[in-house]
């Protein structure tokens, strides 16, 4: 499974516990390189111990009503992770 398909499907699976969705992408175009998943309804960071919240979110593309993607939680996820203070 690509990266890309795992993190969102991880991300998928965890909304629900925090109680939050991807509201369904109906009636939003699609460009052929990136097929729009949802929009975000809330951004949430959790479990993070190694920085302040808002560190990560300024890292962040995604943002409350941004179109969700699996290339932009890709790039998202490098973008976090380039900070240098997480492992994948």
């Amino acid at each position: 499974m690509p990266r890309h398909r795992a993190s969102l499907a991880l991300i998928a699976a965890l909304l629900p516990a925090i109680g939050t969705s991807l509201l369904p992408a109906q009636d939003l175009p699609v460009r052929a390189d990136s097929v729009v998943l949802g929009i975000a309804d809330t951004v949430i960071v959790a479990g993070n111990e190694k920085t302040k919240t808002y560190v990560i979110l300024d890292e962040m593309s995604m943002k409350a009503g941004s179109r969700v993607t699996a290339d932009a939680i890709e790039y998202d996820r490098n973008r976090i992770y380039s900070l240098g203070l997480f492992t994948s």
